[in-house]
């Protein structure tokens, strides 16, 4: 028994009447014990819900004021505020904690914001959560409700966080502005860009991508990969551009130029560049350029290039390679000899009477000499066989697989088609020759250069040309002698050099074998 039980019963014992009804009095009180006991248990009850309820409000009224933003409004049926709290009350509606409390809606709120604020509030009231952008003094403002229940479930009040999103409005709208201008930007290029993220969904893609592919949506690749089908489709290859599409990705390292071939017949190059994204990776982009006119313009310009380039080692006159051209081409088989251990031979031709055909028939007709000349050299060699006129009447053979045993072989075939044209009737002029020949053998000797084949047989021609003159008659003409077309009698070209008889330079140069018997 508490002590407040032992005062009850000592106060009901002590003024307790001594009579027969005094057990009935004692139950009375303490019933009434018993009652006031239980009033006191729920009064205690009620004071520790208090205290509870004071200490939670003083919590939540500690972390409202410290929010580094915003204002939290709670009101009533009536659109009566009944709190207010948070760092920016003045800024959203301009009064403070004390002057809002216990005012309405339509009080605190400026005319045009209570016609925008009601129907939120009314909503709030009615259990559905709202919001809404209020601007106000120049400052944004993202404002929210959500309905408030009593321990039944029902409605009591509402209640309104606002905070000010001014800086962050601000800074969406510029960055909603500079995406837009992008976006633009990257519509009016010429270069085809196409953005796909870490999946290889395609995500970005602009208007010079799809003129590239023939697209008037290009729109429609958002969402699909880059080694779909339809993307291979277009192209001559499609596996290749889907394999290599695969590789980049994987290997993630920057690629400049891969040559793709549209069926279209359109050339496209295209780049490849990992995106980095707040120091990851981020997604893969390709940018594809139409290079068909320059890929176009440049095989012009090379083909322009090696008609240049032949002109310029071409002799005008005889269509053969020039002394630009032979050396060129001729080191070129020279090195391949030293390399395969091929014998080749160097023939250095000079025409004799050339003076003399200029002098007394005409320029015209010492041309037709000089073709005639490299027409009888282009007949007697082979097509590997590398001719040209180095120069006035000086002509140079470089033959290919061609040992020192060959050489006179060649030689005699060369006089032999000689015979043949000299034969020929109403010929105006003959022609002869006078040859120098150098051989080279890799094997056993040192390394010579073209340079070498060709003084050594300028040296031996002229050797020969010396040799053969010196042991022939005293200045002859017969060379260049063949009849007029006129009354005037037959022409005596006179040589710059003694000649002989083409009888004489038959047995001193080379046999009377046909070409047929001379081929090698």
């Amino acid at each position: 028994m508490t002590t407040f039980d032992r005062l009850v019963e000592c106060m009901v014992v002590h003024d307790a009447p001594h009579s027969s009804d005094a057990p009935g009095a004692l139950d009375e009180a303490r019933l009434e014990i018993a009652r006031l006991r239980q009033e006191l248990a729920q009064t205690k009850l009620r004071e520790a819900e208090l205290v509870q309820q004071n200490q939670q409000n003083a919590v939540y009224r500690a972390i409202v004021e410290s929010l580094p933003s915003g204002a939290v409004f709670a009101f009533d049926r009536d659109f009566r505020f009944i709190a207010a709290e948070g760092p920016e009350l003045r800024q959203g509606v301009g009064f403070s904690k004390e002057e809002i409390e216990g005012r309405t809606l339509r009080e605190v709120i400026a005319p045009e914001h209570f016609m925008q604020l009601e129907p939120l509030y009314c909503d709030t009231l009615a259990g559905r959560s709202r919001r809404v952008e209020v601007r106000r003094g120049g400052r944004v403002f993202d404002v929210r409700t959500v309905p408030m229940y009593d321990a039944d479930g029902a409605i009591v009040a509402g209640l309104v966080k606002s905070y000010d999103v001014t800086e962050r409005h601000q800074e969406t709208e510029r960055l909603r502005t500079v995406t837009a201008q992008l976006a633009l930007l990257l519509d009016h290029l010429s270069t085809g860009v196409v953005f796909s993220d870490k999946s290889g969904n395609i995500q970005i893609v602009n208007r010079a991508m799809g003129m590239l592919l023939g697209m008037s949506n290009p729109t429609e690749l958002i969402g699909t990969r880059m080694t779909d089908a339809m993307h291979s489709a277009r192209f001559e290859d499609g596996d290749a551009v889907t394999r290599t599409v695969g590789e980049r990705a994987r290997v993630r390292m920057p690629v400049i130029g891969d040559r793709l071939h549209l069926k279209s017949g359109r050339i496209l190059e295209r780049d490849y560049l990992p995106v980095e994204m707040r120091g990851a990776f981020g997604g893969d982009l390709w940018c594809y350029r139409d290079v068909t006119d320059r890929e176009r313009a440049r095989a012009q310009l090379a083909d322009q290039a090696n008609v240049l380039r032949e002109l310029s080692m071409k002799d005008e006159l005889t269509r053969l390679n020039n002394r630009r051209g032979f050396m060129h081409l001729g080191e070129q088989q020279v090195k391949l000899a030293d390399r395969g251990g091929r014998p080749v031979a160097l023939f250095f031709i000079d025409l004799n009477g050339m003076k003399a055909i200029n002098d007394r028939l005409g320029h015209d007709e010492g041309d037709r000499a000089l073709l005639d000349a490299a027409q009888l050299l282009v007949q007697t060699f082979r097509d590997s066989d590398v001719v040209a006129r180095l120069g006035g009447d000086e002509f140079v053979v470089l033959a290919t697989d061609c040992p020192g045993s060959m050489v006179p072989i060649v030689k005699n075939r060369l006089q032999a088609a000689l015979d043949l044209f000299n034969g020929e009737p109403a010929r105006r002029y003959q022609l002869s020759m006078s040859i120098g020949v150098a051989t080279y053998d890799r094997a056993g000797r040192q390394s010579r250069t073209i340079e070498d084949l060709l003084a050594e047989a300028d040296e031996r021609m002229y050797e020969e040309k010396v040799r053969t003159y010196r042991s022939a008659a005293p200045r002859s003409s017969v060379v260049c002698e063949r009849p007029m077309p006129s009354s005037a009698g037959p022409v005596s070209a006179v040589c710059e050099r003694p000649s002989v008889a083409p009888a004489a330079l038959e047995k001193r140069w080379l046999s009377s074998a046909p070409p047929a018997a001379a081929a090698r």
